[in-house]
């Protein structure tokens, strides 16, 4: 069962005739709202549909916690009000709490058993507001935080590696879990578009994915079985009659201290057994000894540290709290090893067929001492095993480079430092509405009939759209007249009239002049020429409106430009896989923009529509190593090899000048192994002591000791003589 901030899974398993995980019901759900009676509500629906999904009567009535480090303390032990919470659940539910496995210790054990090799990964265990990290590195958890999402997923996971206390590289593999896939997906969408391997020590852009629920489930599920096998007692186990030690030896002792004997533990860790060992020499120097059973080391062993399943005291549940208190725990039987009695054949008299030193022998006693020893000598052949970890010192080179980039290259040239760039080509569209931003008035101009009085004795003519003002606004004729003469009489002068309609050349309420006003005529003086109207101008009205601005088109234009471009990075690092892409090579050209509404237009919002090509060139990260590998081989330790080592590779920001020429600074730092032929050193140790073995040991190049550790063997001081039973594993030290 596992049990989270945002949801909750169950799955029922059991182990089968070879104990082998049999998984026969899952069901997973999300929680409306964070709190542990929803939980419990929850987590009761899902044991129904699980027993339901197994076709099955029988209830379940035990079960494996599998916890998120939120739940759990530094020390690896529960929360106590977590403790309290899950104490009301398993009650509630009728459930017996028998232990429980941290999930990032799951996933681990899962990985390793999974893919062969203790994995090197990053894991992220996502809720709606926290991110927790677990940084794995060859099996090993090395650094656990948890933290509040700020900005987005993906700046909080790039805090957590930039507060790392080295500069390893990082793994290229990021696993995202948890309760709610939306927010899963939210996370590893942020993870796709940010750009890693120039804002983490990566080296090339990190493998993302998200693991499904059932695989969480059938981890947890893995670990508990594996741990509850051992815990009853199917992995076979030896009393400490020197039957099961670990000898570690070290060069750089002298031959008294050479030699540490320790006895094989359990997967519940050394200090525990130191422990118990402290306690039994203190009941033997009191005169009483209490028998401890000592389970045999085996890579079974190795495999099961990996996770940790406890019983329910040790959980941090009173046994009141999570079983029946009237039934007792059953006793666990303790195994142990003996060698079989011999039988005992009584003597037969038969015909004599030799005699020795004049004492008549019987053949059978004869043949039965010669089986035991031919039995005896099969059994030291085959049966004693030890393995043997060789301690070796690595050699640490490095070398650091500018590279040449050339984008018309196809191979790799050491002489000239030059490897080959390969151009990426993408072509994306992007489309945005955004509100205008344009202002416009809009409306109709005043109009009018005006009478024009010609003050002079000749006739006058005004053509069309000639300009008039009055009170500040200007006007315009709609059509030519001709306005006659005025005439004299004696005394009085009787001035030429005309009557025209004029319109206002402005729009607005400031056309509509009162009766009565007078109208001066463009560049004709007021004393010769001047109009009236009789009667009020009307019609003249304004509004402010929206409209589509130049503003509105180009800031579109960019928005869409800028977001292309970002999306062709994050789909440009996707597809180039283990490479690196370039960014300062990174061209963007528009080649269609479409917009739904016309300059000046009104409107309230600007569609637009804009297709650009996106190019950049990309660095193959083999091509990096190989140059790099080339220039640091001469460097090279004698009786080393890069094979089996390890090699890292930094690169810089690259460098584009004006003539096109790129250069990018790289370092590689590589750790070279002694080479070492396993098989060759099985058949140079074999029937030697562990003295002897060490020397041999000492005079190979590289290396620094040796660990040895015997199962089944008479004897921790001789290596068997079979070399078949010897196995030999490297570790650096």
């Amino acid at each position: 069962m596992i049990v989270e901030r945002d949801g909750a899974s169950v799955a029922s398993w059991s182990l089968g005739t070879n104990n082998e995980l049999q998984i026969a019901g899952v069901a997973h759900g999300v929680l409306q709202e964070d709190t542990w009676d929803a939980r419990i509500s929850v987590v009761d629906q899902l044991l129904s549909a699980a027993e339901d999904k197994a076709h099955t009567t029988i209830p379940i009535t035990k079960t494996v916690f599998g916890m998120p480090a939120t739940y759990l303390t530094p020390e690896g032990n529960i929360i106590a009000e977590i403790r309290t919470h899950l104490k009301k659940l398993t009650s509630t539910l009728e459930l017996t709490a028998v232990g429980f496995v941290p999930l990032t210790q799951a996933i681990a054990f899962s990985l390793k058993k999974e893919e062969g090799v203790p994995a090197s990964v990053i894991l992220v265990h996502c809720t709606k507001d926290i991110l927790t990290v677990s940084l794995y590195r060859v099996g090993i958890c090395v650094r656990e935080q948890s933290r509040a999402v700020n900005e987005s997923a993906a700046t909080t996971l790039e805090e957590f590696f930039s507060d790392a206390p080295d500069n390893d590289v990082l793994p290229s593999r990021i696993l995202l879990y948890g309760a709610d896939e939306q927010t899963l997906e939210r996370v590893r969408g942020s993870f796709l578009k940010h750009q890693w391997p120039s804002k983490a020590n990566f080296l090339h852009f990190p493998k993302i994915e998200v693991i499904a629920h059932e695989d969480i489930l059938r981890a947890v599920s893995l670990a508990g079985s594996f741990e509850l096998t051992a815990s009853i007692g199917e992995d076979a186990t030896l009393t400490a009659d020197g039957q099961g030690s670990t000898v570690v030896a070290q060069p750089t002792r002298d031959e008294k201290d050479a030699f540490v004997i320790e006895d094989a533990t359990s997967t519940i860790g050394v200090e525990k057994q130191r422990e118990e060992d402290d306690k039994t020499t203190e009941a033997e120097e009191s005169g009483s000894t209490t028998e401890q059973p000592m389970h045999v080391s085996s890579e079974e062993d190795e495999d099961v540290e990996n996770v940790q399943l406890v019983d329910a005291q040790t959980l941090g549940f009173g046994s009141e709290d999570v079983v029946n208190p009237h039934e007792a725990e059953p006793k666990r039987k303790k195994f142990t090893f003996s060698l079989p009695k011999l039988i005992s054949i009584r003597a037969v008299k038969l015909p004599r067929f030799f005699s020795l030193g004049g004492s008549h022998r019987t053949l059978f006693p004869v043949v039965g001492f010669i089986a035991i020893a031919l039995l005896i000598g099969l059994l030291y052949y085959f049966v004693p095993r030890a393995s043997v970890t060789v301690y070796v010192l690595p050699a640490s080179l490095s070398e650091t480079a500018t590279l040449i980039v050339d984008s018309s290259a196809t191979i790799v040239d050491s002489a000239t430092k030059t490897i080959p760039g390969m151009t990426q080509n993408l072509s994306l569209s992007a489309q945005k509405t955004v509100p205008v931003t344009g202002k416009k008035s809009v409306g109709d101009p005043a109009k009018g009939t005006v009478t024009f009085y010609n003050k002079i004795t000749s006739e006058r003519t005004l053509k069309k759209g000639t300009v008039l003002t009055a009170k500040g606004v200007s006007f315009s004729l709609d059509e030519e007249i001709n306005i006659a003469s005025a005439s004299e009489s004696i005394g009085s002068i009787t001035f030429g009239k005309k009557d025209g309609t004029i319109t206002a050349i402005d729009i607005g309420v400031e056309g509509n002049v009162a009766a009565s006003s007078e109208f001066v005529v463009k560049d004709i003086s007021s004393s010769s020429l001047l109009a009236r109207n009789d009667v009020a101008l009307k019609g003249g009205v304004s509004r402010e409106v929206t409209v589509v601005s130049r503003a509105d088109y180009d800031g579109v234009l960019k928005t869409l430009t800028d977001e292309i471009i970002t999306k062709a990075k994050a789909q440009l690092l996707t597809e180039v896989g283990g490479n690196r892409l370039i960014e300062q090579t990174i061209t963007t050209k528009v080649t269609e923009k479409i917009f739904d509404k016309e300059l000046d237009q009104e409107a309230k919002e600007l569609s637009g529509n804009v297709t650009a090509a996106v190019s950049g060139i990309v660095l193959r990260d083999e091509d990096i190593k190989s140059l790099l590998l080339s220039l640091i081989t001469p460097k090279l330790p004698s009786g080393y090899s890069f094979t089996d080592g390890k090699l890292d590779v930094s690169v810089g920001a690259a460098q584009v000048k004006k003539d096109g020429k790129i250069t990018v600074a790289a370092t590689v730092t590589a750790t070279a192994l002694p080479i070492i032929n396993t098989e060759n050193l099985r058949a140079d140790i074999k029937g030697t002591s562990v003295t002897d073995a060490l020397s041999h040991f000492k005079g190979l190049v590289g290396v620094a000791g040796a660990e040895f550790r015997f199962v089944l063997s008479p004897t921790n001081k001789r290596l068997p003589i079979n070399k078949a039973n010897i196995i030999i594993s490297l570790a650096v030290q």
